[in-house]
């Protein structure tokens, strides 16, 4: 099995490129082979194939793939190698059958048949919430058995580590969890991160905290598991371990070299990032409160957050195939919600967790740094706006 995995500098390694998120291309590829392993070999890419040539009649067949709309080239992807597959298509809002199919290594296809039904149900979902197509004519999803990461949103063909994506008969109801989750939180990748792409790797969280956020969204609607979403408070618990630290940084943390894209991976910018975007999508129901919650009008059936994701779907549709900032998505956000929307600033450029002290006369706010507060020095050189409502009871 030959597999690439490009993200984040490693492009360049496999064709010549401008190696950044912010020069977008179009990809034309041309796969050869041994024409001898055609019915073996399975040739996998970003786009459908749509040629496959023994052009001088020699010993090697030339596979051409359909040129891909405009993205970074840390997602282009390749997959060689003899697969098993299993497939379904589903209704989309561009496309009356998009074709939705799992690889796996021979003989293992049927352990896909739960990731598939994700996927499906994922696409289902985001289309509901963006308002926003599926963007590529073809999904795939490729299980691997030596994977460094526990998958990857190569645009079109996503690929996992085995135990992220595969599940039999015997497969407990908490990993099966797993599974959705990591498989939604790859799915949402076609929309934040693939069809709008960071400018910079400095904002990385901007695909991976949205991605986190909608993972729980899109995971709970598949398996109709509302219980899922209160695994993101959970999730909330190791990136607030880690910002009480005083060595912690921002979540749009500089970006230098390599070595700092690569320490940017953590859970910083995908669960406090994904925890900044679910406060967000709360305070929207506040600031628009009429067409915020669970709808069923408009085909928003199962979908919570409605006038949040009307806003989202907008950012997507003004910067599809291109790069965006936090600050172009507040500036969205703030006009088709609120302006107040704009406290999310706080929490993104600033390190720590606040904590607000409530007494009888004034309020108090300091950040929590866990040597400060076992030295009894409570830090309060920075300020988060922090909405807070009081409800008076009578008697």
């Amino acid at each position: 099995m030959l597999v690439t995995q490009f993200e984040a500098t490693d492009a360049r390694r496999c064709l010549p490129c401008f190696d950044e998120p912010l020069f977008k291309a179009t990809f034309s590829l041309t796969i050869i082979i041994p024409l001898e392993l055609n019915n073996y070999l399975t040739v996998l890419s970003n786009m459908p194939s749509i040629n496959s040539l023994n052009k001088n009649n020699n010993d090697k067949l030339e596979i051409q793939f359909q040129r891909t709309p405009p993205m970074s080239t840390y997602l282009l992807a390749i997959a060689i190698g003899p697969f098993d597959k299993i497939s379904t298509s589903i209704k989309t809002m561009a496309n009356p059958s998009l074709p939705i199919t799992c690889y796996t290594t021979r003989g293992r296809s049927n352990q896909a048949s739960f990731a598939l039904k994700i996927a499906e149900k994922s696409i289902i979902f985001y289309e509901r919430f963006f308002k926003v197509s599926y963007p590529l004519p073809k999904l795939d999803l490729l299980a691997i058995p030596d994977f460094s990461s526990g998958a990857m949103e190569n645009w079109g063909l996503l690929t996992f580590r085995e135990i992220c994506m595969l599940t039999d008969e015997n497969t407990s109801a908490g990993v099966k969890n797993y599974v959705a989750i990591v498989v939604a939180h790859e799915v949402g990748h076609m929309w934040f991160g693939n069809l709008v792409t960071m400018k910079w790797w400095d904002e990385l969280w901007l695909n991976e905290g949205f991605a986190t956020f909608v993972e729980y969204e899109a995971a709970s609607f598949s398996l109709d598991n509302l219980s899922i979403k209160k695994d993101l408070k959970i999730d909330k618990l190791s990136a607030i371990s880690d910002d009480i630290l005083t060595i912690s940084k921002p979540i749009t943390m500089k970006i230098d070299k390599e070595e700092d894209i690569r320490q940017a991976f953590d859970s910083l910018r995908y669960s406090k990032g994904g925890n900044i975007i679910s406060m967000a999508a709360f305070y929207s129901t506040i600031l628009k409160p009429s067409s915020a919650m669970l709808s069923s009008e408009n085909n928003n059936e199962g979908v919570e957050f409605v006038a949040f994701g009307k806003a989202l779907g907008k950012y997507l549709e003004k910067y599809k195939y291109n790069n965006a900032t936090s600050d172009d998505l507040i500036k969205i956000l703030g006009a088709e919600i609120g302006e107040d929307i704009q406290i999310m600033k706080d929490f993104i450029n600033q390190d720590g967790v606040p904590v607000v002290k409530l007494t009888a006369n004034k309020i108090l706010q300091y950040d929590f740094k866990l040597l400060n507060i076992l030295n009894k020095k409570p830090e309060n050189n920075k300020t988060w706006r922090i909405p807070l409502f009081l409800r008076i009871l009578n008697n």
